[in-house]
């Protein structure tokens, strides 16, 4: 299921020159090349919404992508069978791509 979740507040007292929006796309996997896959595959859905609206290349910025475990999907030790003695079995991965959006606006006329 796709989501959006979205927050935020901001006000001005004079028309703003410019808007900077920081995103993080997210996916999870059952391996960490399987979240991977799907984060880039979110992210390509992002650079062509990001076309779409007419922001140009120069004003957007990826500052980084990671995959971990995604411990909210971890097994608890006692379900395990009793050989295994050590820590949660995590069965799943996360990814994440962190991105900066710049909006500049045109100044109006005076």
């Amino acid at each position: 299921m796709a989501r959006l979740t979205v927050t935020g507040y901001g006000e001005v007292s004079v028309p703003p020159d410019e808007a900077r929006v920081d995103l993080n796309v997210v996916a999870r996997g059952d391996s960490p090349g399987e979240a991977l896959s799907g984060v880039a595959d979110r992210a390509k859905s992002l650079v062509a919404l990001l076309d779409e609206l007419g922001i140009p290349p120069e004003q957007r910025l990826t500052s980084g992508i990671w995959a971990h475990d995604d411990p909210s999907r971890a097994e608890p030790r006692d379900s395990r069978p009793a050989s295994v003695d050590s820590g949660p079995l995590v069965e799943a991965s996360q990814a994440t791509v962190a991105a900066s959006v710049t909006v500049t606006f045109e100044a109006e006329p005076a």
